[in-house]
């Protein structure tokens, strides 16, 4: 049965009253549900917090190469790259970006502890569902490095239908319960989703994201990965 990880950042109180930041694990099936982020509850921790949570608690997991291959969302971790990353991304492309890039991004595979994050679906999701989830689960079989899927991470409803880009975080949580339902136990998923709903999460419009938003997604990437 196929199982969903999600990282969730919990903030506990330290010794002489430091705050010090913990990943907890749960691994959750297909089968169970979680209970949804409210938009009312997500606007009301945007607003209080103005900020998003981010961890330091990377694993032990080595991982001698991450292949970032995406679209905006990426742009806008690459300036927080490491000397271990390859960005390959452009922005407002989906699928056909994708297919035409993977051998590029396989070029980069330096070894057996090389990784491959995925992270699109956000501008053409209505179209390639089917598509993503049949192409990463043959790269996925081919067992070239370890796939990863990020999953499509919310957009703010009222800001991004102000801007008409027509994408609502309902269409957004239909495609990734399709991406989860669809990719295969080879293919190891990223829910920076849940992550963004439950901490929050700030966009310039409505669509993409601040700097410190960025950051947050990179640092979470590299928390999963790192961790399972």
């Amino acid at each position: 049965m196929k199982k969903l990880l999600v990282v969730l950042l919990v903030i506990v109180l330290g010794v002489g009253g430091g705050v010090g930041m913990y990943a907890l694990s749960l691994h959750l099936n297909n089968t169970e549900t979680v209970e949804p982020q409210t938009e009312e509850t997500t606007k009301k921790t945007e607003k209080e917090t103005n900020k998003v949570i981010i961890s330091e608690e990377r694993g032990n997991i080595n991982v001698s190469k991450y292949i970032f291959l995406g679209d905006s969302r990426f742009y806008g971790m690459e300036m927080f790259a490491e000397p271990e990353d390859v960005f390959i991304y452009e922005i407002g492309e989906g699928y056909h970006f994708m297919m035409n890039h993977l051998a590029e991004a396989k070029s980069h595979i330096v070894d057996e502890d090389s990784v491959m994050i995925i992270g699109m679906g956000v501008n053409d999701f209505r179209a390639n569902a089917d598509n993503y989830i049949t192409a990463i689960n043959q790269l996925a079989d081919e067992n070239v490095c370890q796939i990863y899927y990020m999953l499509v991470n919310p957009v703010d409803d009222a800001i991004i239908e102000q801007n008409g880009y027509g994408i609502t975080n309902a269409e957004l949580d239909e495609f990734n319960t399709k991406m989860i339902q669809g990719l295969n136990d080879n293919v190891k998923i990223i829910d920076a989703n849940t992550y963004l709903k439950t901490y929050g999460y700030n966009t310039e419009d409505g669509l993409h994201y601040d700097a410190e938003t960025y950051k947050s997604i990179y640092e979470y990437i590299k928390v999963c990965v790192t961790n399972y």
